[in-house]
């Protein structure tokens, strides 16, 4: 816990006529849930506590490894071994703009995501795995929580913004898990510090101007080639047979089983 910040820190978007001091306000009442501490996770929680978000917990229960450190930038050398979740709260304590943040070193589960979600204005989807994409998605669908969902693989990223109707949502476009296996991973493909970057301080963007009087579009999925930096918007339709937030609803977030990928091919 810490005091309010001091509104001059803010001056400079408070200016802008798309934000002003009434924007600044709801951010600085803002309950925000990060969900992922890493790559994107990092621009997201540097930028969120510097704009002012009030109160920011950030969920994640990895710890800092040195292959980490090219693109993780909230870590150093030091912090080899430490929570992610731990770090990344004390960094953004030491910005300075936020009243709270509080480090949930868990793992997102069916088991423990509604709780995580409980009283949260808007969630920002970090996490680095397909299943817990799904799982967040179906969660804030489900609890009528705004979601800021963003994925990088190697050179390509993608944002979308999901309204808290959850029409249309990442399954309108995605409708289930693909087979484990067939998507490559940062791991496996290898990613750029910078890469993460763009796409995390377009999900920071998002994330606080939700709070303005010039939200961003929900519905919108926008995709982001890296390397030859081209950027695709593609408007989704809702999806009325759509698993999550169709007429007749057969996922949200409480069933595990919804969230393990299909076995893959030979």
């Amino acid at each position: 816990m810490t005091d309010a910040p001091d509104p001059s820190r803010f001056v400079r978007q408070t200016r802008l006529a798309a934000f002003g001091p009434a924007s600044q306000a709801r951010l600085g009442a803002a309950r925000v849930l990060v969900v992922g501490a890493g790559g994107l996770g990092a621009p997201v929680v540097q930028y969120l506590a510097a704009a002012g978000v009030g109160h920011l917990t950030i969920v994640d229960d990895d710890a800092v490894e040195r292959s980490n450190l090219n693109r993780q930038v909230l870590f150093g050398d030091a912090d080899v071994g430490a929570k992610k979740a731990e770090v990344a709260a004390a960094r953004a304590r030491a910005i300075g703009g936020c009243a709270t943040v509080r480090a949930a070193v868990v793992r997102l589960t069916p088991l423990n995501g509604a709780d995580l979600l409980a009283g949260q204005d808007l969630v920002v989807d970090c996490t680095d795995g397909l299943p817990s994409k799904y799982l967040l998605n179906d969660l804030c669908v489900h609890q009528g929580v705004p979601l800021v969902h963003g994925a990088v693989t190697a050179f390509d990223g993608r944002v979308m913004v999901i309204a808290p109707s959850g029409r249309p949502c990442l399954r309108c476009a995605f409708p289930a898990l693909p087979p484990a296996g067939t998507v490559p991973t940062c791991q496996q493909t290898g990613v750029l510090g910078a890469s993460v970057g763009v796409v995390g301080s377009v999900m920071a963007q998002h994330a606080v101007m939700w709070f303005s009087e010039r939200a961003p579009r929900t519905g919108v999925l926008s995709s982001i080639d890296l390397a030859a930096w081209r950027i695709h918007h593609m408007s989704l339709p809702p999806d009325p047979d759509c698993p999550a937030c169709g007429t007749a609803p057969r996922v949200d977030g409480t069933d595990p089983e919804d969230y393990r990928p299909p076995r893959g091919g030979a």
